[in-house]
């Protein structure tokens, strides 16, 4: 690099000082350009200036014999920008037209103090390269989703994989949209992986899933994706709270969008056989819907029902 040789291009710009080959940029114009040594003698005259306005560092426009390499870092600061923003040479610079990253790079490069900028190439370089290092990391997110592919086209994920999902999404569960949009179409041996390993995480996300379904307005073909999540939640764990989430959500959001499909699927587990403590469990959780119970009537012999059940029927 220039600056490791010791050779001053006091002033970097965009224009025809600089080339592109083989990827990368290099400098072209070196009329500017000085090189120091124990033999080098400093022609420029003091206060003269050097430069270009719009990249030239605020020392050399006072004294161009002040030019050190923090000047070019400044130079290189006003051209990353121009790159990053689109702005015209010599712009006023407005960070905010810059990605986070670029902008801390830009905004230190170009104090108007040299101490306080990058003091060499080398340590702009090492900050410029930890940026896209850190750009190319995939958010928790996009891993989310990745492994949601995997599951979706494997039917199921390793036990490893399984543990960084239960990972992440106990991370996401502020995002009740992402949540939602792993829930929906999670297949059952997922969920039982993701249940043996944290219960607590699994059952947290099933309640915001259900949560979320409920009380909104849904396209009619999508509430039938919903009920079918809705049972593979059910189908996949023992934990009579979870299931009880699940057969709340199904009534709540067939009822609610008078959707045959949605009702009849929860007509389907308000007919199965349970244990009783779980039956308790359904039936209290079931108290706050008593209104849709009542259009789930039709249809559904209520007297074959479980008899705390069958005793909200009546109630409704």
């Amino acid at each position: 690099m220039l600056n490791d040789r010791e050779i001053r291009h006091s002033v970097i710009l965009s224009q025809a000082g600089c080339a592109l080959f083989d990827g990368r940029i290099s400098i072209s114009d070196f009329g500017l350009g000085r090189i120091f040594d124990s033999r080098s003698s400093r022609k420029t005259l003091s206060g003269q200036q050097l430069g270009t306005l719009g990249y030239i560092a605020p020392e050399q426009l006072r004294d161009g014999k002040a030019a050190d390499i923090r000047s070019d870092i400044f130079s290189l600061g006003r051209l990353m920008y121009e790159l990053y923003s689109g702005d015209s040479p010599g712009a006023i610079q407005d960070l905010a037209l810059v990605p986070v990253g670029a902008a801390m790079i830009i905004e230190r490069c170009t104090k108007t103090d040299p101490g306080a900028r990058f003091q060499s190439v080398s340590e702009l370089q090492s900050a410029f390269q930890s940026m896209i290092t850190t750009r190319g990391q995939k958010s928790d997110e996009e891993k989310i989703r990745e492994l949601l592919g995997q599951a979706v086209t494997r039917g199921d994920l390793d036990p490893t994989e399984i543990k960084k999902l239960g990972k992440l999404l106990g991370r996401a569960l502020s995002d009740a949209d992402l949540v939602h949009d792993a829930l929906i179409g999670l297949p059952v041996a997922v969920i039982q992986g993701l249940w043996s390993v944290n219960p607590v995480v699994t059952k947290a996300l099933v309640k915001l899933f259900s949560d979320h379904v409920m009380g909104q307005s849904w396209a009619f073909n999508y509430t039938d994706k919903i009920a079918n999540a809705l049972i593979r939640i059910h189908n996949a764990v023992t934990d009579h709270e979870m299931r009880a989430m699940a057969t709340c959500a199904m009534i709540e959001v067939g009822v609610s969008h008078n959707r045959y499909y949605v009702m009849e699927q929860a007509r389907e587990l308000l007919r199965e056989k349970r244990k009783p403590e779980e039956v308790r469990q359904i039936a209290y959780a079931l108290r706050k819907y008593k209104d849709q119970l009542g259009v789930l009537a039709e249809s559904l012999n209520i007297a074959k029902l479980d008899p705390e059940l069958r005793d909200l029927f009546r109630l409704s």
